[in-house]
């Protein structure tokens, strides 16, 4: 066979033993080999003839090679696996307790010799003097192998869970231990032959000696419970980042200790993937030689009782909308059912989108509706299979694992997790949503919060909205968070409450929003150079003259950018140039083919130094050619003043639409505007004094270091994803809840102190006056205000403290610095700021997107931070990086930085855990205040309690808030 071939081939061997009647198939496969092998039939008696029988001298040391075993390979080709004397020495003692070989002395070897399972078989009976009877070829089908035991008083045995099915009716009286191994038994097979014998489940790959773990089962143990490490042996249940994995998370299995191989025969790249360093070694495992780990690929997670629950192979993860899945956690749900004896689940494609499918062994029949309701509570609805299929046994290799591929086409019923629109209007909007989240499928049951969507994003999804001829405001986002419900808000006509949005070319003076006048506050050195700036890849065959002109356009849509700022007697007011753009610079140009990188640098710093906040200009456009991809950029540098983070998105969508010859939607509200109705949100707001003076009451000013150092800290791509999807199902989250409660455990492991102080900052848009949209206005909108961060006993309780928290804040803050202002607050803000600014590129466009490249200094190096720490993180190109301003020590600076990476990792696990297990609502998601979570939860079992009571006589239930 092909397989016989590349094997000989692979190994080089000089002999091949084999018997007479393959002598022939062997001769002929060993053509292709390079050197032919010799072919000894052990049944040949002139081979045997005449040679000594006694022992043969041991030479073999303990690292000596003891055998090559082939398993099957992703890519086709099987790989040998080189197992050394030591490893099987190692793997045979463990068992002899587990064998009781005191009391037990007849062993079946069930498991042809071509499998790893026959090396568990073999050796430990052997090696503990046990009798070992070998089932031929024949013998391996239920009724054979059942008289086989019979007949001869097999005592142990190791068995398929195919062969186990057909064995359930059988009489074994002398049979006492029974193993299972290579896939989870059903529950049904272990309470059957556990009436009268041991079962022992046993888990091990072929590259740690085939044995690693095993558990005794007993009465109540669940199928997947795989037990703790065998003697020497050393498990490690890592998440992606190489950390250990908290009890209850899902992570990937590490094994160490001394049944690791030495690798894979002629793989050196393959062995160097899978089999790694062992960063926990202890000294004591170091001097036995156990430095290596080896990378398993199955999904494992830490019980409370110290045993191991196999989870499924971490090539059986996918992702659904958006959310990485486990399988195996959702089969492990399914076979809690009583009714399920084995259950499969996995990824098919349907009708355009994948879903997730399961395939059911049951006793009796079931319903959808029903597993459906077995299922919910213990799972996140966006884990619920869309079909289930029932079938009379799951398919198996011949080496009886799970043959994936052989299941049959799924039987589709009337449930999918996908909605799909069911008129004109749903479907537009569904469009308009999956190009502003970047997702392929969104159905209108979907809420925008769990898929992606935050309070930033849901500015720009506004803003596409009105470009679609649709009237509403951001808060009807939050108040209709599906496109089901949004449809029913919705309406082409004219909005109820009249938005008042000043047009033409706006010109005058008018007051400093708080954050401008915080700016001036701070007296920086080069108050000028304080500038955001962001790149735009474009189309490389765009012309300067067709940016210019729209940049011409752009300033006259959007006022702001002819802003200047006049000190007065009365401090800094800003007012609407009348001067047009056209009237100096706009375009500047470069060929970066001719520049490196550093002055590349250069050149982009010195375009945006030369701002003046008194006279202008205040921002600055590029165009950058010479692209290997044969793209351009369109590089834009803004003062602060006039600039923020959501305005970027503004910016780069309308000069998208300028640059395809299309004409803007009409101005949204002015900055002008916005500014008096926060004036006057100061004036009509002096209620929120007594919370500010509560939460700013023991606010401590750590002292300042002169030296000021940067830092950036990158987020994979998958944890990003993460916290910006599934984590948040476990406690309803948003992404900032979960990020201040990392902070918090951050600052308390830097600190030493379980309350600390920091500003907070928002990008401001909040929804306080109806007759204002500011979808579409660009300006430097921040709010900043102090939050007091406290650790709770733990982690979990830390994400309720700080979301509960968090929706105290009246209007997300946007008092504070109002009433500061106006001066009915005063007092210093904390020295600790956080900024998370959402996910920067928002939707992009073919050829059309904000990059992550080097945009030079905006800052001048003499404007030194005013702050202890300055933490600012934004979502880009798929990662969550934060920036990190310390004035710390070194040291201490070092610690932040850690412990807030760690701190992520924790919270994202807790929040996975608790989504795994059907997730939790916390008072606000019910609208109540002053409620605890002890209070919610004896509300609940009350809710709980009374619809079961009254089910039988009023179908109708009661909802909590009736409670």
């Amino acid at each position: 066979s092909e397989r016989v071939r590349f094997i000989l081939n692979d190994t080089q061997s000089p002999c091949v033993v084999t018997q007479q009647k393959y002598l022939a198939t062997l001769a002929t496969e060993t053509q292709t080999c390079a050197e032919r092998p010799i072919l000894i039939a052990t049944d040949d008696p002139a081979i045997t003839a005449d040679k000594p029988v006694g022992n043969l001298v041991s030479v073999n040391k303990s690292t000596n090679l003891a055998y090559i075993i082939y398993t099957s390979g992703t890519t086709g080709q099987p790989k040998g696996v080189m197992i050394e004397h030591k490893n099987v020495a190692h793997m045979a003692t463990a068992q002899a307790n587990i064998f009781d070989t005191a009391k037990r002395t007849k062993a079946l070897m069930f498991a042809a010799y071509v499998f790893d399972g026959s090396v568990f078989e073999l050796f430990p009976s052997l090696f503990n003097g046990l009798t070992l009877y070998l089932c031929s070829e024949t013998e391996r089908n239920g009724p054979a192998v059942e008289k086989l035991i019979q007949r001869e008083g097999i005592e142990i045995a190791a068995l398929p869970p195919a062969i186990l099915k057909l064995l359930m009716g059988s009489h074994l009286p002398s049979l006492q231990l029974l193993v299972t191994a290579g896939e989870s038994p059903s529950l049904d097979f272990l309470e059957h032959f556990n009436r009268h014998s041991a079962v022992l489940n046993s888990y091990g790959p072929t590259e740690v000696t085939v044995c690693a773990t095993e558990k005794i089962y007993q009465r109540g143990t669940i199928p997947t419970n795989i037990g703790k490490a065998i003697n020497n042996a050393r498990l490690y249940v890592l998440d992606s980042h190489g950390n250990l994995s908290p009890i209850g998370a899902p992570g990937e299995l590490y094994i160490g200790g001394a049944g690791v191989a030495r690798g894979y025969w002629n793989r050196p790249e393959l062995t160097a993937e899978r089999f790694v360093a062992n960063p926990f070694a202890t000294a004591a495992d170091k001097a036995k030689g156990y430095t290596r780990l080896y990378k398993t690929g199955d999904l494992v997670r830490w019980r409370p009782d110290g045993n191991l629950e196999y989870l499924g192979r971490n090539d059986f993860q996918v992702k659904i909308r958006g959310y990485r899945i486990e399988l195996g956690e959702i089969e492990s749900a399914l076979t809690a059912h009583p009714q399920v004896k084995q259950a499969v689940v996995i990824d098919r494609d349907h009708n355009g989108h994948k879903v997730l499918v399961a395939y059911l062994v049951t006793t009796g029949e079931l319903s959808d509706d029903s597993l459906i309701r077995h299922l919910s509570p213990c799972l996140p609805e966006y884990m619920l299979p869309a079909s289930f299929t029932f079938i009379n046994a799951v398919p198996l290799t011949l080496n009886g694992k799970l043959d994936r591929h052989a299941l049959p086409e799924p039987v589709w019923g009337n449930r999918d997790n996908y909605v799909a629109p069911r008129n004109a209007l749903e479907t537009q909007l569904c469009t308009i949503w999956q190009d502003v989240l970047g997702l392929k499928h969104i159905g209108i049951e979907d809420n925008f919060f769990r898929i992606g969507g935050d309070s930033i994003v849901s500015i720009q999804l506004v803003s596409r909205l009105r470009q679609a001829g649709f009237s509403l405001q951001v808060k009807s986002i939050f108040e209709a968070p599906t496109v089901a419900r949004l449809a029913q808000l919705l309406t082409l006509s004219s909005p109820t409450v009249n938005v008042l949005a000043e047009q033409g070319l706006l010109s005058g003076e008018f007051s400093l929003l708080p954050i401008q006048q915080t700016f001036f506050d701070w007296h920086w050195t080069n108050p000028h150079h304080w500038n955001q700036a962001f790149m735009i890849q474009i189309p490389g065959n765009i012309k300067s003259a067709q940016i210019e002109q729209a940049l011409i356009m752009l300033a006259e849509r959007h006022d702001m950018l002819r802003a200047r700022f006049i000190d007065t007697e009365n401090g800094y007011r800003q007012c609407y140039s009348e001067e047009m753009p056209s009237s100096y610079s706009l375009l500047y140009h470069c060929d970066i083919g001719e520049l490196n990188k550093e002055a590349l640098h250069q050149q982009l710093t010195q375009w945006q130094s030369g701002f003046d906040y008194n006279n202008g200009p205040l921002w600055q456009a590029g165009h950058l050619t010479g692209y290997t991809d044969g793209s351009a950029r369109l590089f834009f540098a803004f003062h602060h003043l006039i600039i923020d983070a959501v305005s970027w998105r503004i910016i780069a969508e309308h000069m998208h639409l300028l640059l395809q010859g299309m004409t803007l939607p009409p101005k949204t509200s002015s900055y002008r505007q916005w500014v008096t109705a926060v004036h006057h949100y100061a004036q009509q707001h002096q209620d929120e004094i007594p919370y500010w003076q509560q939460v700013i009451a023991g606010n401590d000013t750590k002292p300042m270091l002169d030296n000021l150092t940067q830092h950036l800290l990158s987020i994979p791509a998958e944890m990003t994803d993460m916290l910006l999807h599934e984590a948040n199902t476990g406690y309803h989250t948003e992404i900032n809840d979960l990020l201040l409660s990392s902070l918090t455990l951050a600052l308390q492991e830097t600190f030493s102190q379980a309350v600390n102080y920091i500003i907070l900052e928002g990008h401001g848009r909040e929804s306080i006056d109806d007759t204002l949209d500011l979808s579409e206005t660009v300006g430097w909108f921040t709010t900043m205000y102090p939050v007091r961060l406290e650790m709770q006993t733990d982690i979990a309780e830390t994400i309720i403290h700080t979301k509960e928290m968090l929706r105290d804040v009246p209007n997300k803050g946007i008092g504070y610095s109002a009433l500061h202002q106006a001066g009915y607050l005063t007092g210093d803000l904390p020295t600790i700021s956080f900024n998370y600014l959402g996910q920067l590129g928002g939707a992009s466009h073919q050829d059309w997107s904000i990059t992550n490249d080097d945009c030079g200094s905006v800052l001048d190096s003499k404007n030194i931070s005013h702050l202890l720490l300055g933490i600012n993180g934004a979502v880009q190109a798929g990662k969550l990086q934060f920036s990190v301003d310390s004035r710390l020590p070194p040291a201490r600076t070092e610690m932040f930085i850690t412990a807030f990476k760690q701190a992520l990792n924790n919270v994202i696990a807790a929040s996975q855990k608790q989504a795994q297990l059907g997730g939790i609502k916390t008072p606000s998601d019910y609208g109540f205040k002053d409620v605890s979570m002890e209070q919610l939860n004896q509300l609940t079992h009350r809710f709980d309690h009374m619809n079961y009571e009254n089910s039988d006589h009023h179908p109708e239930k009661k909802t909590i808030l009736d409670v």
